[in-house]
């Protein structure tokens, strides 16, 4: 993780990489600060449950926090068993 990204917006997909609904425990995007940790409760409706694949964090960086043109964002997934 690095010490600048402070975002992380959340996102379930199937087995082919579509996008499940969900909801989460507040909003979509989280502020976790660097080396902290966060308990994050994803709610799927049970119509969705059998097709829920992976559950992924991806950093953000907001507008205005950065001076660079272009910045690198990361995408980290888990497979749900």
């Amino acid at each position: 993780m690095r010490q600048d990204i402070e975002y992380f917006e959340f996102s379930v997909f199937d087995e082919d990489w579509g996008s499940v609904p969900f909801a989460l425990s507040g909003d979509r995007i989280v502020r976790i600060k660097y080396l902290d940790r966060k308990d994050i409760r994803v709610f799927i409706r049970q119509q969705d449950a059998d097709r829920v694949t992976y559950i992924c964090s991806k950093s953000k960086i907001l507008a205005g926090q950065t001076q660079q043109i272009t910045s690198v964002s990361s995408r980290i997934c888990s497979k749900v068993q």
